[in-house]
């Protein structure tokens, strides 16, 4: 069996075993973070029941937002992905406290043309861990999640950018590296 192949199996059966584990809990959730709507992102996450405990979430968010003056136009984007795992004491899909610890991955891009013809673009990237306890309001198939945690963010140092003539240096991030906050979940969801 080559490579290939066996790469091929072991995505089967970890789609097999996924679909069987989540027919087990008979659990499926999509929630969106209303919040960031309002500013014209997507931040989802998908449910899926593990057990009668347990459901992991893969999540993403993205952003885009233009920004043009008469001497500057920049473009720039957010794109997250990541997971999280719940863990509901009275059971997944039900009212209750839950315990959810989560990782995801930031990548920011941005563009810049300036009205003599230079551009200039760039990406930083950077990883977030963190938990969060909250509370989980079931109404039949409706849901909404409220809770508080912690996170830590570790960002690159450096990053690539291009000029206009498409000669690439890297450049130093004048922000921090890393740092700690507050993480914030609110959600609203259709459980099936």
């Amino acid at each position: 069996m080559d490579k290939k192949q066996f790469t091929v199996n072991g995505l089967a059966c970890g789609v097999a075993l996924l679909i069987s584990t989540s027919a087990l809990a008979n659990s499926y959730d999509v929630r969106l973070s209303p919040l960031v709507l309002f500013v014209g992102a997507i931040d989802a996450e998908v449910n899926i029941g593990i057990g009668n405990h347990l459901t992991i979430a893969p999540m993403f968010t993205y952003y885009s937002a233009d920004e043009n003056s008469t001497y500057m136009s920049e473009e720039f984007s957010l794109k997250t992905f990541g997971a999280r795992l719940y863990w509901h004491p009275k059971g997944v899909f039900s009212d209750g406290m839950y315990i959810s610890p989560f990782a995801r991955q930031w990548n920011f891009n941005i563009t810049a043309d300036n009205s003599l013809g230079t551009r200039a673009e760039g990406s930083i990237s950077g990883t977030q861990i963190g938990a969060t306890i909250g509370y989980l309001f079931q109404w039949d198939n409706f849901n909404m999640s409220l809770g508080i945690g912690a996170s830590t963010f570790n960002f690159d140092q450096t990053y690539e950018a291009t000029d206009s003539s498409g000669r690439k240096t890297n450049e130093e991030f004048d922000g921090p590296g890393s740092f700690s906050g507050i993480s914030m979940d609110y959600s609203i969801g259709y459980a099936f």
